[in-house]
């Protein structure tokens, strides 16, 4: 993308990946880029944490049933990841998963849950709790994933606390803005 004057000129190609693509040149006076805040997932910052065991999305719950399952996170996709994992779903409507195909989810909150957290998330999040499908360790962040099992630790002491048994981990930790690839294409970013 370059500017001309008062135009934006955009250069792409049009066309399926793979296949003959065809150059295209566009004129604009204004363009959006809509890529999110999001950007990249943050990552898990712990030993062990392995792409395949560690997931930063839960696009198919049913894939995983009878799995030892630990969730991190404090906002609405950790909550609804957590939810998902031991329920199905009607409309607004959650009902729990027959025992052959229900999980063993621990949710982990470092602190407190992110103020965004809608209530009806949180009141299903507790629902599961109160039911004993979902357990909740507060004030607690993951130190270490090894093969079989999560060592998870006091957020606030360092204080290692009882492994946990564990197939899976969903780190719903946010991302990180796509600061650079904006900047690349010379949108400055201003400082908080």
């Amino acid at each position: 993308m370059k500017r001309e004057g008062n135009y934006f000129i955009i250069q792409t190609l049009k066309g399926k990946r793979g296949t003959d693509r065809e150059p295209r040149t566009y004129r604009a006076r204004r363009v959006v880029i809509a890529v999110g805040n999001r950007g990249e997932p943050r990552k898990l910052d712990a030993p062990g944490a392995v792409e395949g065991r560690v997931r930063y999305a839960l696009s198919k719950p049913g894939d995983f049933q009878r799995k030892k399952i630990l969730v991190v996170g404090g906002g609405n996709a950790s909550v609804e990841a957590a939810v998902a994992l031991v329920t199905n779903r009607k409309g607004n409507e959650i009902e729990f998963r027959p025992d052959s195909e229900m999980n063993e989810v621990t949710f982990i909150l470092r602190g407190n849950f992110t103020p965004d957290v809608k209530f009806p998330n949180k009141q299903q999040l507790y629902h599961c709790i109160d039911k004993g499908k979902v357990k909740i360790l507060f004030d607690t962040s993951v130190k270490e994933i090894r093969e079989r099992d999560v060592i998870v630790k006091d957020t606030w002491t360092g204080e290692e606390k009882k492994p946990i048994p564990n197939d899976y981990v969903f780190a719903m930790i946010g991302g990180v803005p796509p600061k650079q690839f904006l900047e690349s294409i010379g949108i400055k970013i201003p400082k908080a």
